[in-house]
This record gives C-alpha cells, structure tokens and sequence, in this order.
C-alpha cells in the first residue's frame, strides 16, 4: 500500500492534469470570434499597408 504522502502526489498530478484539460477544451468558447476576426484584420492591414476585411467567422486550429 502506498504511502499518504505517495497517493496525495498522485491525486494532485490527476487534479493538475483535469484542470489543463479542462482549460484547453474551454479556450473556443472563452475567445470570441469576433475579436479574433477583428485582430487578424487589424494585424494584415498593419503588415500590408491595405484594408483588410474578414466576412466570415474565422477558424483557427490549436
């Protein structure tokens, strides 16, 4: 049988590791879309010395 000190470690590393997925899981529903758009836009437009407009809702991949 492990010791106290032993299965605490685990039960923290288990906590540690629901809690990142949870946050990475949670990360589309937390950054809107409209501001990701509106930055994307806002960063070409700085890079390209043009106007840049994006219509549709963009899609990003993590």
């Amino acid at each position: 049988m492990p010791s106290p000190l032993i299965r605490r470690g685990i039960w923290a590393i288990g906590v540690a590791v629901l809690v990142i997925a949870l946050t990475v899981a949670a990360l589309p529903l937390i950054a809107s879309t409209r501001i990701v758009r509106d930055r994307i836009a806002w960063e070409m437009s700085a890079w390209s010395g043009f106007r840049v407009t994006i219509d549709g809702a963009p899609r990003i991949e993590v």
